[in-house]
């Protein structure tokens, strides 16, 4: 039950950042993986389909679950 809450909660705040169309000072929004991602060795990383950034919180969305 936990987990499913806290899925539900984290799901709510990706669609509520990723409306923003446009970045502005201090906005938060998921950045779309067009191979600018890479990985630990500087390959491109084609797992991670959306890259959140903020202060202290890095969230990567991939095909099957999150990091």
């Amino acid at each position: 039950m936990r987990k499913i809450l806290f899925l539900l909660t984290f799901f709510s705040c990706i669609s509520i950042f990723s409306q923003k169309k446009t970045p502005a000072n201090n906005d938060y929004f998921f950045y779309e993986n067009k191979g600018q991602i890479v990985d630990q060795d500087g390959k491109e990383n084609p797992n991670v389909k959306y890259l959140f950034l903020s202060n202290g919180l890095n969230v990567q969305l991939k095909q099957n679950g999150f990091s």
